[in-house]
C-alpha cells in the first residue's frame, strides 16, 4: 500500500508527503510545479523520513513529525482505476489505485519557516500493489530499482562513456564528504568529456547533499545540476586529468572549488563552493574538512 498527497506550502514551496507500506512515512518539500517545469534540470528538495506504524486496517495516515509538525489524515475515495502491476510483457496481477480525499489535518512547518503548510484537506491517492510475481521476474531479469533524477543522469552518462569507443572520450568523477557531529555533507560532479574536430567539448552532472539524524527523523537535504555544458568543470592539464580540476557549478550552486593532488596520499579541495538547501541552510561544500577523490571512471570514493 502507498498513500500519497500534496500540497502547495508557503514561499513557493509544495509539501508532499508519502506512507509506504502502512509504516515508511516521507515528508518532501520542493519547488512549486511551475518552478520545476522551468528548472527541470536544476532542483533543490528535502526530505523527512521516519516510521510511522498505522493502527491495523487503518486507511490514512496518522503521524507526528516531531518538531515539524503531525498529520491526521482519512481517506475517502472517490474513483478507482486498475492497471497490470507485472512489467512490460509479463502476466500477472493487477494493482488498484484509488483516487480521493485525505481529510483531517495535515500541518508542517519546515525549519526556521522556510515553508508552512497547514489543510484540512488534501487530494491524493492510495495505490495497492500485488506481491511481485517470480515467475514473470525471472523471465524478465531482475526489477529495476526506483531511482533519482541524479542516479538517472549518473547511469546514462556511464553509458555515454562506454559507447565512445574513441581514445578522446573520458568520465572524471570527483566526490568530497564531510561529517561534523550528526551532520554529513557530500557533494559529486561526473564531467563526460570527448574530442570532435580538435575542440574538446563536455557535459557536467553536480549533485550536493546534506544529511542529519534528527532522533526519530532521517533529514536529507539535495540540489543537483544535471547535464549542464560549459566552463564548469574544468580540467587544466589534459594529460594528467586527475591532478587538479577548477569547479563552478551553476545554480542552485554558489561559488567555486578547487581540487589538488599534491602526492598518491595528499589532496586539496578548496573553494567558497555551497549550496542553500531547504531547513539547512547555507551548507558550504568545501575544505580541509572534505575527504575528497577524484578518478576517471564513476566509481571512485574519497579516501578516509
Amino acid at each position: 500500500m502507498i498513500a500519497t498527497l500534496s500540497l502547495p506550502g508557503s514561499n513557493g514551496y509544495g509539501v508532499s508527503v508519502t506512507l509506504t507500506n502502512r509504516r515508511k512515512l516521507k515528508v518532501t518539500t520542493f519547488p512549486e510545479r511551475e518552478q520545476i517545469l522551468a528548472h527541470l534540470f536544476e532542483l533543490v528538495s528535502t526530505e523527512y523520513r521516519l516510521d510511522a506504524p498505522q493502527p491495523r486496517g487503518s486507511n490514512g495516515i496518522q503521524a507526528s513529525v516531531g518538531r515539524f509538525g503531525r498529520i491526521d489524515l482519512r481517506f475517502v475515495p472517490e474513483t478507482k482505476v486498475e492497471r497490470p502491476a507485472a512489467p512490460l510483457g509479463c502476466k500477472g496481477d493487477k494493482e488498484t489505485i484509488q483516487v480521493g480525499w485525505f481529510v483531517g489535518l495535515v500541518a508542517f512547518r519546515g525549519e526556521r519557516g522556510y515553508t508552512r503548510v497547514r489543510s484540512k484537506k488534501a487530494f491524493g491517492t492510495m495505490t495497492n500493489a500485488p506481491s511481485p510475481n517470480k515467475n514473470c521476474a525471472k523471465e524478465t531479469g531482475r526489477k529495476p530499482q526506483e531511482r533519482s533524477p541524479p542516479q538517472r543522469t549518473r547511469a546514462a552518462l556511464i553509458t555515454m562513456a562506454r559507447r565512445a569507443a574513441k581514445p578522446g572520450a573520458h568520465l572524471l568523477a570527483l566526490g568530497a564528504t564531510a561529517t561534523a557531529g550528526n551532520r554529513t555533507v557530500g557533494f559529486g560532479a561526473v564531467r563526460l568529456s570527448a574530442s570532435r574536430k580538435g575542440k574538446e567539448f563536455a557535459i557536467d552532472t553536480f549533485l550536493g547533499t546534506a544529511r542529519r539524524d534528527r532522533g526519530r527523523i532521517q533529514e536529507q537535504g539535495t540540489a543537483f545540476a544535471l547535464l549542464v555544458r560549459g566552463p564548469y568543470f574544468r580540467v587544466p592539464d589534459l594529460t594528467r586529468m586527475t591532478s587538479e580540476a577548477a569547479l563552478a557549478p551553476p545554480k542552485p550552486f554558489r561559488g567555486d572549488a578547487t581540487y589538488r593532488r599534491e602526492s598518491a596520499d595528499q589532496v586539496s579541495w578548496a573553494g567558497d563552493l555551497r549550496v542553500d538547501l531547504p531547513g539547512f541552510g547555507v551548507v558550504p561544500l568545501a575544505g580541509p574538512t572534505f575527504k575528497t577523490a577524484m578518478c576517471l571512471d564513476s566509481g571512485c570514493r574519497p579516501k578516509k
